[in-house]
């Protein structure tokens, strides 16, 4: 009976081993699978986030277009601004010289006035 109860001693022990591994596997699988649904979470998490990248990089984009007509509008009403200065010191200068050629016209005809009826 010695000899028969040897292959059961083993299948004992085997089966042992297999529920031992089982339960180390089985183990192994709830550890794994924690950690896919972390994984998972993560990965919403991140495409959440880069939507909100997106939406801030083409609402951005709009903002630099806005600043970049605002800017090349300062850019033109600054040369219409230089020209208009430019404009006005002309005028001021040709209104001096208009002033200078009266004086010298009123003070030419006064001398000229002055000298008929001497």
């Amino acid at each position: 009976m010695r000899v028969s109860s040897i292959p059961i001693n083993r299948t004992v022990v085997e089966r042992g081993e297999l529920v031992r591994d089982n339960g180390e596997i089985s183990q192994k699988i709830g550890s794994l699978t924690a950690e896919i649904e972390e994984l998972r979470g993560a990965e919403s998490k991140a495409k959440r986030k880069m939507g909100e990248m997106e939406r801030e990089i083409d609402k951005s984009d709009e903002e630099r277009k806005v600043l970049e007509a605002i800017a090349a509008r300062a850019f033109e009403l600054e040369t219409e601004v230089a020209r208009l200065n430019q404009e006005l010191v002309t005028a001021v200068t040709e209104g001096e010289e208009a002033t200078a050629e009266a004086k010298k016209l009123r003070s030419a005809i006064s001398h000229k006035g002055d000298g008929a009826y001497n």
